[in-house]
């Protein structure tokens, strides 16, 4: 590889430039609304909670209220 001079492009080389391409820095990521942001926890609650709502129905249904109750009081507390 140093007589072809291919050297510099070694697999090492490589994954560094691949690495510092990949990389994202915090700042560049997009603001997400708050309804945004509510809806995507909700939806990750609702598909953690699937299976207390088949088993444990009035378990899952007080969370639910929970949860519900928790994001009222964010909403009025803007």
């Amino acid at each position: 590889m140093i007589v072809a001079g291919t050297a510099r492009d070694s697999n090492k080389h490589k994954a560094k430039k691949t690495r510092k391409e990949c990389e994202v820095s915090s700042g560049a990521l997009a603001a997400i609304s708050d309804e945004a942001l509510i809806s995507d926890i909700l939806r990750y609650a609702d598909r953690r909670l699937r299976l207390l709502m088949t088993e444990y129905w009035s378990r899952y249904r007080t969370v639910c209220e929970l949860l519900e109750n928790f994001f009222r009081g964010l909403s009025e507390a803007k």
